[in-house]
């Protein structure tokens, strides 16, 4: 019945290009596995960077140029991701999803959050119980 639905929303239509070789692969792998297991607590570029075997400022320029964003930039957007999929399966309050989301401050997350998203997180979670 799910996969017949014709009511469907679209949770992120931020297109992702990341152009990657082979090559870059497994450099970046370590560095992914890092993001996913750690986007909840404080994020360091060096230890990311360790991760990649380069030094931050080598690190910093060589993520931008493979996936087209800053390291941080790759880290809100994963941060950004985690909370539209708490806003819309859970009913926990806002900041409490700030916080699991890995943002440290309730105006910074919603305003993150609106500069990604058009919306306010509240003005999201409506919208998606709308639907």
């Amino acid at each position: 019945m799910l996969s017949l639905s014709k009511d469907i929303y679209l949770l992120n239509d931020d297109a992702h290009s990341n152009v990657q070789t082979e090559f870059n692969h497994p450099r970046l792998h370590e560095v992914f596995a890092y993001i996913v297991e750690h986007y909840r607590k404080n994020i360091s570029l060096d230890k990311a960077a360790a991760k990649a075997n380069m030094t931050p400022n080598a690190f910093c320029k060589y993520f931008k140029q493979i996936t087209r964003k800053t390291f941080m930039e790759t880290v809100t957007d994963y941060r950004i991701n985690f909370a539209t999929q708490q806003l819309a399966q859970t009913d926990a309050s806002i900041a409490s999803i700030c916080f699991d989301s890995g943002f440290n401050d309730v105006s910074h997350f919603h305003k993150t959050f609106k500069s990604k998203m058009q919306l306010s997180p509240l003005q999201y979670r409506k919208k998606i119980m709308n639907v």
